[in-house]
Order: C-alpha cells, then structure tokens, then sequence
C-alpha cells in the first residue's frame, strides 16, 4: 500500500509480515498493480511517472519436513532431482526436490550424523557419525550395503571419488581412510595426521585426495598407493578446509591462522601471498568454472580471483557468524547460512544482497542450492529442512519491458506525460504480450 509520501510496501499474504524494505516513490503512488506473472509491481504516481520494481524473491515451498534434533549435513544429488539431511536425531532422510515430498523411510544410524553425501551416480549415500562410525545405504531400497566401516572417533567428512568407487572419510582420531565402496573394506593403511582429520576432498580426477588437519597441515595423497604425494601444505595453526578447483590445477585451504591459501596442486608451492582474513577460516569453495574461490570467515564470506589472489568485489558482511556458504551453478549467485536465524542471496557482481532473509527458528547451519540453481535447501540448530525456489531474473530488452508495462497497465508514456490507451491499442499490447506476433514476454 502507499500514501503521500510515496513509499510502497509488499505484505506476504498468507503470514502478514512485509516482504523487504518500502518501495520509493517521489510522489503520492495513485495506482499499483502487479504482473500477471507476480515478478514485477507496477506503480503510478502523481509525479506522471510509472516505475517497475522486481518482487522475485527466494519462494519457500510448503515445509519439506524435519528432524527430532540439529540437522548437520544437507546435500543435493549431481542430478539435482534428490536431497539429503542427517543430524543428531541420528538419521539420514532423502526428499525429492520437485515435490519436497521423503523419499522411503528414514535411514537409521547407531549414532548422531554429521556428514553425509550421495555417490556420483546418486544411487549411494555414505554417512558418518560422531562415534566413528560410517555406513553405505542403497538410495533404491533404502537398504544399508554390507557392515559398517570404523574409525576410532568422529568422522568430520566423507567424499565419494568422481568414478563412485571408493570413499575417503576423515576423523578425530588423526587419520584419513580410503574405502572400496563395493566392499566396505579399506584401501591400504590410515593417512596418518598428527591431529584431528576435518576436512578432506578428492581431485577431480580421482588420482590424489586431500587432507586438513589441526596439526597445522593440508597433504596431497596419491589414491592408489596411500602414500604421501609431496610435502605438507603448511599454515600457523588448523586447517578446517580443503578444496580442489575444477581442473585440478590449483589446491585451497583455510586455516584458524586467519588465512586461506592457494596451492599449485602438481608443485605444492604457493600460487600467491595468504588471503588474510580477520577470524578463523571455516571453509572454502571454488565457482564450477574455476573462476572465482569463496572464503568463509566469522561473518564475512569474501570472493577472490585465484589466479592472482586478489580480492573480487567487498566482503558480504553479515551481523552475525556464516555456518556454510554455496555457489550458484553460474557464480552469479552466493547462498550464505547464519547463526542469527536466516539463510540469504547474494549477488556476486554488486556484493549486494538479494531479497529478504530466509528465515528459521534458530541458526543455519547448513545450506545448498541445487545443480540447476533453481532450488535452495536450508537447515539447521532447528531441525527444520526447509526448500526454496530461487527467484529467476527478469532478462529482456526495453522495447519489450516497454510493451509489457503498456499492456499490464493500460497506460503509455507520450511527451512525458501519462495517458491511458485506447481499448484497441491496449488490446493489441495484450495480443502481442501473449505472443500473438511471437513476442511473448518470460
């Protein structure tokens, strides 16, 4: 609604609450309307002026479900058609993402969740659990496959390699295993650490697998033999990170020294100076092209090109700590999770955030945005699973943008004035806005 003094606001129909900041206007709004579509609102006011405002935001899908406790792990399948949450209610749940509806029962552990992830062909998930344990269940039958394999504590991280057929995990007893998923057994001894294992990662070929440990190192490790595959990746303190780029080329970590660093993954030697941060550095990811490598620090996620270590745009400042972050299938987009109770876009261009905040009951843990970039899932301290639509942005040239606010609203500009068009011309704007001459608007 609006008034003299121009501002607009959108209200959420169902809930009551509004949906982001006021709308301005320079002038008392004499008319509203919105797109038959709902993306975009339509405002006239006594300026003479029309303005269109974008109202795609994150759309939350009826509740998709929960658990009895924290959720710790969420993750979408390479197809995107399926997603995954455990957590401490000590299960491992699969929906399916165009309906949000559970796919087969819950798979039940003997322990509390706190990483899952679907094999590359999505027909397996491995889970480890805060007692050690990790298990392989048949996503098809919903059926564990063979006996469990065991650390001596927690498992912090699985990863499938990219064929599917062996599984790296990573624990609090100092070590990182190697698995054959069609057997359950371990592939050559422990990669021994001399701290706590919390982050490992497979290359994208298959031939070498990371991993971060809170001895203040990240090691390379060739796949086939367990052995070392050169010197330690050296920070000051932990490292609670690891990632590979896409092409293998290039090796991140992030470290409680308040630094990432970027590795030459064939050399081991540094490709530029530590990205410092101002807290400890919890996780790093690279775009799907390589392109871009994002940060995870206390309340900022920061953007950097890798190639030269320079920073890409201003830190997305949060008010409150980033549990996980995610990159958009095209990077133009970043998911952030907080423990201030909400989940937010970002766009990577302007640093500038996009829509309201995702809201939950209690911090976001966790978060991912779906293969195709479409949907959103969320979750967390609340145990609240929760998907979103991600809003898809307006693309067309003026002329059409133009024949879509005539025929929306039956008004045009002339000589900088406002009139209504004849009901002839604002038929044939309606015609040609459906596609009459092919020129149908998205």
């Amino acid at each position: 609604m609006g008034g003299y003094v121009g501002p607009v606001r959108l209200w959420d129909a169902a809930s009551g609450p509004s949906l982001g900041p006021p709308i301005p206007h320079a002038a008392t709004v004499s008319a509203a309307t919105f797109t038959h579509d709902s993306r975009t609102v339509l405002l006239g006011g006594f300026d003479r002026t029309v303005r269109a405002w974008e109202t795609s935001l994150p759309k939350r899908r009826d509740p998709v479900g929960g658990h009895g406790n924290i959720v710790m792990t969420v993750a979408f399948s390479a197809d995107g058609r399926m997603f995954l949450s455990g957590g401490l209610d000590s299960t491992v749940r699969v929906w399916d993402t165009a309906t949000g509806k559970a796919i087969g029962q819950p798979l039940a552990h003997p322990h509390w969740v706190y990483k899952a992830a679907f094999s590359p062909d999505g027909r397996t998930i491995a889970a480890g659990t805060r007692r050690g344990v990790v298990m392989l269940w048949d996503v098809a039958s919903g059926k564990s496959r063979g006996g469990p394999m065991s650390h001596k504590d927690l498992v912090w991280d699985v990863a499938f390699s990219p064929d599917g057929q062996t599984l790296m995990t990573g624990s609090d007893d100092k070590t990182g295993q190697l698995w054959n998923v069609a057997t359950g057994k371990p592939i050559g001894p422990p990669l021994q650490h001399r701290d706590e294992v919390h982050a490992v990662a497979f290359g994208p070929d298959g031939k070498t697998v990371l991993t971060g440990s809170d001895d203040w190192t990240a090691q390379l490790w060739d796949a086939a033999t367990g052995n070392p595959a050169g010197p330690p990746l050296r920070h000051g303190e932990g490292v609670q990170a690891v990632a590979y780029s896409p092409d293998g080329k290039m090796i991140a970590t992030g470290s409680a020294d308040r630094t990432a660093r970027l590795w030459n993954a064939a050399t081991g030697q540094p490709v530029c100076p530590p990205l410092q941060q101002q807290d400890r550095v919890t996780q790093v990811k690279f775009s799907r092209d390589g392109q871009m490598l994002a940060t995870v620090s206390n309340k900022t996620v920061q953007i950097w090109q890798p190639a030269t270590g320079q920073p890409i745009g201003l830190p997305l400042t949060h008010a409150s700590a980033v549990d996980q972050m995610d990159f958009s299938p095209d990077g133009k987009l970043v998911l952030t999770g907080c423990t201030d109770h909400a989940a937010r876009l970002w766009d990577v261009a302007t640093s500038k955030r996009l829509g309201p905040p995702m809201r939950h009951d209690d911090a976001v843990t966790v978060v991912a945005l779906s293969p195709d970039g479409r949907a959103l899932v969320t979750s967390g301290i609340d145990g609240a699973v929760r998907l979103w639509d991600v809003p898809v942005p307006l693309e067309a040239d003026a002329d059409r943008i133009t024949l879509w606010l005539q025929a929306v609203t039956g008004m045009e500009l002339a000589e900088r004035n406002v009139r209504w068009l004849e009901a002839a011309d604002w038929k044939e704007r309606r015609r040609r806005l459906d596609g009459g001459d092919g020129s149908r608007m998205p």
